[in-house]
């Protein structure tokens, strides 16, 4: 594997290296970092919440730069990063991805904390 280097990363991230092969959002799914890191930068560009969800799997992901843009687009989709370190060990970010996991239980895609008694619709308030 070889190491990350942060300064192609933020190069990345300033230029957009071009539209990815496959239309937003298909190339958030795409095999290819160089197709995911661009389509993670236009979810947060676009204030996609509802990547959300997908951004968090790819906190999951091989590829250190996917980690490292997706923590980006969901900070700034949500707000929080969870404790989440895109370089940290394998098991520290399993555990930030779990906190993850249980803030979006909580939450719907906008960002509002569930109602349960109200069907599953969201408030759209702010934390308090």
């Amino acid at each position: 594997m070889r190491p990350f280097r942060l300064g192609t990363a933020l190069a990345f991230w300033v230029a957009g290296c071009g539209a990815p092969g496959k239309s937003y959002p298909e190339a958030l799914q795409s095999e290819h970092p160089a197709e995911r890191v661009p389509a993670i930068k236009q979810a947060a560009e676009m204030q996609d919440r509802s990547a959300v969800p997908r951004l968090v799997d790819c906190l999951e992901d091989e590829d250190e730069a996917v980690r490292f843009y997706a923590i980006l687009a969901l900070e700034r989709l949500t707000g929080t990063r969870q404790a989440y370190d895109y370089h940290a060990s394998r098991e520290l970010r399993e555990r930030a991805v779990q906190r993850w996991r249980r803030y979006l239980a909580g939450r719907d895609t906008r960002g509002g904390v569930v109602d349960e008694g109200s069907n599953g619709m969201a408030d759209g308030g702010p934390d308090p």
